[in-house]
Formats: structure tokens, C-alpha cells, sequence
């Protein structure tokens, strides 16, 4: 059996599409990895050999401008391609992309599952905008997501300093989501009574060695008492020439 075929049979019990739909989608794909661009033009050449170039473009232009993906769909059919063990963990990146096209901006925030150094899209959101996200883009995304992935499932969701903010980190405790945050290094904490910003802690640190803390911090509000509703922050910082920290949390703590 040819990949052509092995794909078509992969999706077909996840994508209740018929065979036609199937048979292009499984020769897109396997054109799109064969030729690493998605330029449409370059997809075309990698399609059906027996079929004239121009029409093989059309057909691709036919597919993306009539054929809506449902996100969800293709999120779940990504989570059931994963290992199902219950004992793997899934690691999920919160990012944005942004480039522009002529005058136009490009601006796309998602979440991710990381596997195999590969950070697959689980669901998204063109922004409409440029720049950052707001809170509740991030949180709107977020509840999209599970709806179909199961909290148990998540090891930990990490954020790059963009997405670092209170309100965030509040829903993630409220929701009992695990994640690893960076944090700027200019960001104050309160540890062991005393207010710093974040750098004075790992200062020491040789560069590229790396540190935990042994006891949790204040952080933007948040009590380190293990009795607070929203839990104890643990922090770690490495100690780079640009200055860079990072700040973990879970339920329960004892997961760090």
C-alpha cells in the first residue's frame, strides 16, 4: 500500500468525509511535505502527475476557498494520532505568529501539542489585529480547547513573557491547569519576606546553569501559602546574557 492510500485509510474513521474529499486531502498533504512551501503553485506541481498543473491549482483553490476545516475536528484527530498510554502527558504551547502580507497584517494566536520536537495546532484565531493578545482572546482559545481535551490529559500548558498577566494565571489555577510560565526579568516577587525583582535571584548563577527555588513565591498577588485559593507559585530562572526567568506552577504543587 502506497502512503496515498495508508493516509486515506488514517483518516478515514476521524473524518466522516466521503472519498473524494479524503483522496485530495491525503495528496495535499503528502504534496505539501514533499515540496515545503505552501505556495499553491508549488503544491500543484506535486499533485497528479496526469493532470495539467493549472488544473491541479484550481483545484486547490476550489478546495481552501469552499471547504471549511473545522478546527475542533482536526484537534481531535490530532490528539487520537497521539499516544493514547494515560500515562503520556501532553505538553501544549500557548504562541502567536504574526507576519504581513502587502499591507496586511497576519496575526494568528494558538495552542499547541508539542511532540517529537514538533508543535502541532490544536486550535486558533486570526486576531484581526496587529500586535499581542488580549485576555480574553487567550481565554476564549483556551475554553475552545477543552471542550475536547480532557484536563487529565495535560502535563503542563507553557507561555511565552507575552502571555504572562494576572488574569491568566488566575484561570489557569481556577481551571487546576498545570503550566510553566516565563516571566520577565524585571518582574518583582516577594521570597521569603522580601520584595525583589526576579534577576536579584539567580544572579549568581553561572551562565546556562539553572535553578529552582525551594519554597514557593509571591507573584503579582499571589500568596505562596499552600492555603490560598489560587496555590503556591514555584519559580526556577537560568541566568542568560539577556537576562531570563521562568515561573512554574501545578496542582498540586508537589508536581514540581
Amino acid at each position: 500500500m502506497d502512503h496515498h492510500s495508508e493516509l486515506i485509510e488514517v483518516l478515514r474513521p476521524h473524518l466522516k468525509w466521503h472519498r473524494a474529499r479524503l483522496d485530495f486531502l491525503s495528496a495535499f498533504v503528502l504534496a505539501l511535505i514533499r515540496v515545503r512551501s505552501v505556495n499553491l503553485a508549488q503544491i500543484a506541481l506535486a499533485l497528479n502527475p496526469w493532470v495539467h498543473i493549472a488544473s491541479n491549482y484550481r483545484r486547490c483553490q476550489r478546495f481552501l476557498a469552499e471547504f471549511r476545516l473545522q478546527q475542533e475536528v482536526i484537534g481531535r484527530l490530532i490528539l487520537k494520532l497521539l499516544p493514547q498510554d494515560p500515562a503520556h502527558k501532553l505538553v501544549l504551547s500557548l504562541d502567536r505568529t504574526e507576519w504581513t502580507l502587502g499591507q496586511a497584517s497576519i496575526n494568528l494566536l494558538f495552542i499547541g501539542v508539542a511532540h517529537q520536537g514538533v508543535a502541532y495546532p490544536l486550535v486558533w484565531c486570526f486576531l484581526g489585529k496587529a500586535g499581542s493578545s488580549n485576555l480574553q482572546e487567550r481565554l476564549g482559545l483556551l475554553r475552545r480547547l477543552l471542550t475536547f481535551l480532557p484536563k487529565e490529559r495535560i502535563q503542563s500548558l507553557c507561555a511565552d513573557r507575552e502571555f504572562a498577566c494576572t488574569g491568566f494565571l488566575r484561570y489557569l489555577r481556577w481551571q487546576q491547569l498545570p503550566y510553566t510560565l516565563r516571566i520577565k526579568a524585571g518582574n518583582r516577587v516577594t521570597y521569603k519576606g522580601r520584595s525583589r525583582p526576579v534577576q536579584q535571584l539567580f544572579r549568581h548563577l553561572d551562565y546556562g546553569a539553572w535553578e529552582a527555588l525551594p519554597k514557593p513565591v509571591k507573584l503579582w498577588g499571589r500568596s505562596p501559602s499552600g492555603q490560598s485559593p489560587d496555590g503556591p507559585v514555584h519559580q526556577g530562572g537560568t541566568h542568560l546574557p539577556d537576562g531570563q526567568s521562568f515561573a512554574k506552577g501545578g496542582v498540586p504543587a508537589a508536581d514540581y
